[in-house]
């Protein structure tokens, strides 16, 4: 444990020699955390401002209502699986815990002694399936995600009731989609396995409905679509349409390369996948029924972590209070919800930035010895980090 301490110390001693050193608690960088119950949550209230951060806990009142309330079917179905099965994954190998914070964000928490064999072979930890509802298009999709050993980290990222010292991969669909978390969008469902885990939060329900049967299908209406890029992490992200009642199953290839598979897309739905693209860059097709259907380079104009259009900055540190402000300002054209991370103490919270003129929020968090290292991120990835200086007062 002292020994994790001291490697803490010398990275924030770096991080404040280097500015552009990013705290982002990946597994690789695996250090102790305190819990937040012991810290404290986001300070909010008038006496800090308006535009403070809170870490989304639950008043009394809300608690009570939630006790009150009839609980569905599917969430009488959940609660009598977790006494038989508290984690609900004892089918799935290396997994320890599915956590659902509603319909907005998924976190899934690795075994140890799995995740160190991972990562003594080839890296891949899981493949995944992400079942969603799109709200903007009023359609189920999937995502295809394969999670690696640099997907984790040593914190849940939900933005609300987190849980450090953990090897977990977090999924949060207001990001996925570029949306506020009130924008309608919700995660129905997550497939690990062959086995598939649905969301027992109200909100999921009514999309969790599957689609069974053959029949024959317009190739027409299949299209490929270039979505988006992370350069950073080498991948391009596509999204297969099928327009059609029946599921189909699109073959893709990514040209130059032997990289190929195949893709099930739900009738009148869409999957999302990743392909290995070098600074961004791969053109992919698909082919259905042994016809090829269509071609598309990567989108290399649009990044899906927008690492380059994000500034994090601190602005000071007010004594009395034993908080620092951070300003944040949102270089996209797009409302963004970012979740906040805090090194010292492990708490967490979310804040949005809208596209307005000025598209820039403040925010406080504790530091009760005026040195706060705080990480923003997206995706799972960081766009913003910088450190508190004591010296530097409100």
């Amino acid at each position: 444990m002292e020994i994790r301490y001291s490697l803490v110390w010398r990275r924030r001693r770096q991080w404040r020699d280097d500015p552009t050193m990013s705290d982002d608690n990946r597994i690789s960088r695996r250090r102790s955390l305190k819990g937040i119950a012991a810290t404290g949550t986001f300070i909010a209230g008038a006496g800090i401002g308006a535009n403070s951060v809170s870490a989304g806990k639950k008043d009394k009142a809300d608690e009570k209502k939630e006790t009150d309330r009839e609980k569905t079917p599917k969430e009488k179905e959940h609660a009598k699986g977790k006494k038989e099965d508290p984690d609900g994954v004892a089918d799935v190998v290396g997994v320890d815990k599915l956590d659902f914070q509603q319909c907005h964000s998924v976190a899934i928490l690795f075994d140890q002694e799995y995740v160190e064999a991972v990562a003594s072979d080839d890296g891949i930890v899981k493949g995944l399936r992400i079942r969603l509802y799109n709200a903007r298009h009023d359609r189920v999709e999937n995502y295809d995600r394969t999670v690696t050993i640099g997907d984790l980290r040593s914190s849940t990222l939900h933005g609300e009731d987190d849980v450090g010292d953990v090897f977990a991969y977090t999924f949060n669909v207001y990001q996925f989609f570029d949306r506020p978390i009130g924008a309608g969008d919700s995660i129905v469902a997550v497939t690990m396995d062959g086995t598939t885990f649905q969301n027992p939060n109200a909100c999921a329900e009514p999309y969790q409905r599957t689609f069974e049967g053959e029949g024959v299908f317009d190739l027409d209406d299949i299209s490929l679509q270039a979505v988006c890029v992370d350069s950073e992490r080498g991948l391009a992200r596509y999204r297969v349409r099928n327009g059609n009642h029946t599921q189909i199953e699109a073959v893709y290839d990514v040209e130059d390369t032997d990289e190929s598979g195949t893709i099930a897309v739900e009738p009148y739905s869409a999957t999302y996948f990743e392909v290995a693209a070098p600074e961004g860059e791969a053109t992919v097709s698909i082919a259905a029924d042994g016809e090829t259907l269509d071609e598309r380079e990567s989108a290399i104009e649009t990044e899906c972590v927008p690492r380059d259009s994000i500034a994090l900055n601190a602005e000071c540190y007010d004594p009395v209070e034993g908080a620092a402000r951070f300003y944040v300002h949102n270089g996209t054209d797009r409302d963004l919800t970012f979740v906040i991370y805090v090194a010292e103490t492990g708490a967490t919270g979310r804040i949005t930035v809208e596209d307005s003129l000025a598209s820039a929020e403040t925010f406080w968090v504790p530091a009760p010895d005026g040195e706060a290292s705080v990480s923003l991120y997206y995706e799972g990835e960081v766009v913003g980090a910088d450190v508190s200086d004591p010296d530097d007062t409100c």
